[in-house]
């Protein structure tokens, strides 16, 4: 049984259980509470069947139990994966524990693993007629790099395009809408998803462009986080 000595505090409200707990852990198990809660927690049998998740294949970084974690039939009732892929698309700006839990497994994921690489750029003398004719609905692409050459000069989304009255589509080119490159939030490709997850929501904006040497290489999405942490709910859900 899982005893509070057996628990490393990871941070205020973060508790870990080493893989060293037991032999066949392929992974540490993490509790997401307060003292108060982690007291309450350690009362039935849910943190070892928490310990029993970390034994699943497919399980690549954590096991994860939440604050409202209490023992099930088999596996704890708590882990709240789809709940927090629901809170991440509608709350994304509310510090909770769920925020931690989704921050804490994008660390060390680099961008260029979830970024797109084809997404089709264009040249700011197009009209928005054009753009939306051959690109916005020939895709599921919302967002283009804008080029002049190969120099990145903004980024046109579909937002940008719906602001625009429609009468005007054939006179109003893409440089006049585009957000211009000195105003966008960027990542590069060093940086982790934690980064760009951080980006997205301090600027409030669904995708980000990843840069190298001034060069646009790829754009991290809000969906493709999404898409991320859902295939990861799954490894969890074994």
């Amino acid at each position: 049984m899982v005893q509070p000595r057996d628990l490393v505090r990871v941070s205020d409200n973060i508790w870990e259980i080493p893989p060293t707990f037991r032999n066949d852990m392929r992974v540490p198990a993490r509790v997401y509470a307060s003292e108060t809660m982690l007291a309450e927690t350690l009362k039935d049998q849910s943190l070892e069947q928490l310990v029993n998740a970390t034994t699943l294949p497919g399980v690549t970084q954590y096991a994860i139990a939440m604050p409202d974690v209490h023992q099930g039939y088999g596996f704890p009732v708590g882990g709240v994966w789809l709940a927090i892929i629901g809170w991440f698309l509608s709350n994304a700006a509310i510090q909770s524990y769920q925020q931690l839990v989704i921050h804490d497994m994008l660390e060390g994921v680099p961008v260029t693993r979830l970024m797109r690489t084809s997404v089709p750029a264009v040249a700011p003398t197009m009209s928005i007629s054009a753009l939306i004719d051959n690109y916005i609905l020939h895709s599921d692409e919302r967002a283009f790099p804008v080029l002049e050459g190969d120099r990145p000069v903004g980024l046109v989304t579909l937002d940008d395009v719906r602001k625009v009255a429609r009468d005007v589509w054939d006179t109003t080119t893409v440089g006049e809408i585009m957000t211009p490159a000195e105003q966008l939030v960027v990542v590069t490709p060093q940086q982790d998803a934690a980064a760009a997850l951080d980006k997205l929501i301090q600027r409030d904006v669904r995708q980000v462009p990843v840069m190298l040497d001034g060069h646009v290489i790829g754009m991290v999405r809000r969906r493709d986080i999404v898409r991320w942490l859902q295939l990861q709910s799954g490894a969890v859900a074994g």
